[in-house]
């Protein structure tokens, strides 16, 4: 029931998983790798298990006989498995996979997520003669863990601050939501409820063929102030990054924060350098341009990153920060967005306060 083999493998896929989610906090990716590449060897290793009488075929010639109830089991945590990794195409958990490849290549992958799942059930319904107590203890682990992802997902926030859209056109969720599997910023406290703002058109987010800053479509956008507020920190003069090159001593770039009350100060992060048109004691009212999308800090492209938080300062030379005092002041709040139209998976909305996640587009609705 327990050999080191099966054991060993269950711990690298753990491991794999769990590393990817608290290091760069992209779990989708070794997940997505597992639904469309792990049928491969198991289809092989019940063929060869089938050369040597070690498959169970019970489940299909006698569903019924007494002694299957371990392989039922097994057969119904993977169904439970699957059918919770099936509903993650509908949170947007990798439409970021669809920002970087055309459509074609997107619906490809769709299709091998939605066939790997499909193989993994019927696999599960001719399994080995002996149920290994590893693969069912990884399988339980994930649907605990892909459960626990949507209900952070899909239940409604507490206690939001609302604000207006920080852009005048359409924008794209790149990275937003409650939960790691939407939001790679929700690992981490002191970025827990930020989103990261796109601009797509016809796919992409950057005109075909090309890798200069300008060829972004969200490059240089003028920045909107989200609410009336008084500017309490500014961080200007950090350049551009090129693409494949990153800041990472300042790694919120050139950005603002403004004190928006109730103890809420927002912060807009990668600005253009030399386009902040504020400065620290201005107030400013909703609509007003402040500042233009650049791609200035930690970035992999250009984008405008906005996050609702507990202190009224930006985040300068992390090399001479006191990390512990960050980490234990520096906490954020979710974000919601009034007067604008969601759209998501095709369908058009306009609720009150819009609360976006990866994958979203949002504009303003007046």
């Amino acid at each position: 029931m327990l050999t080191r083999r099966n054991l060993i493998l269950c711990l690298t896929v753990a491991v794999t998983v769990a590393t990817w989610y608290a290091g760069p906090g992209l779990s989708y990716v070794p997940i997505a790798a597992l639904v469309i590449g792990l049928p491969i060897p198991l289809v092989l290793s019940r063929l060869l298990a089938a050369r040597h009488d070690r498959l169970q075929l019970g489940l299909l010639r006698n569903p019924l006989r007494g002694n299957l109830l371990p392989h039922w089991l097994q057969l119904v945590n993977m169904l439970v498995l699957c059918g919770l990794l099936a509903s993650t195409l509908f949170t947007g958990a990798y439409d970021a996979a669809a920002f970087g490849f055309a459509p074609s290549i997107y619906r490809v992958f769709l299709i091998a997520f939605v066939g790997g799942l499909v193989v993994l059930l019927l696999v599960a319904a001719v399994p080995l003669k002996t149920v290994r107590m590893a693969s069912n203890l990884l399988m339980l682990s994930g649907s605990l863990f892909i459960a626990a992802q949507l209900v952070m997902i899909f239940r409604p926030v507490g206690n939001p601050v609302p604000i207006a859209s920080p852009l005048a056109d359409e924008w794209l969720v790149g990275h937003g939501g409650h939960a790691e599997l939407v939001n790679y910023h929700h690992v981490t406290s002191t970025q827990r409820d930020p989103l990261d703002i796109l601009e797509r058109r016809d796919g992409s987010t950057h005109q075909p063929g090309s890798k200069a800053l300008t060829s972004y479509y969200i490059y240089g956008k003028p920045v909107l102030a989200p609410a009336d507020g008084t500017i309490t920190f500014v961080q200007d003069g950090r350049p551009d990054q090129q693409i494949g090159s990153r800041d990472s001593h300042f790694q919120s770039g050139n950005n603002i924060v403004i004190d928006i009350g109730g103890g809420h100060y927002l912060e807009m992060a990668h600005l253009s350098p030399g386009s902040i048109q504020v400065k620290v004691g201005d107030h400013v009212t909703v609509g007003q341009p402040i500042a233009k999308v650049g791609n200035s800090g930690n970035t992999s492209e250009p984008h405008l990153h906005i996050q609702a938080q507990t202190l009224g300062t930006g985040i300068g030379d992390v090399a001479t920060m006191d990390i512990p005092t960050v980490l234990h002041t520096l906490h954020t709040y979710p974000l919601v967005f009034t007067d604008v139209v969601l759209t998501r998976r095709d369908r058009e909305s306009r609720p009150v306060a819009a609360d976006p996640r990866r994958g979203d587009t949002v504009r303003p609705a007046s």
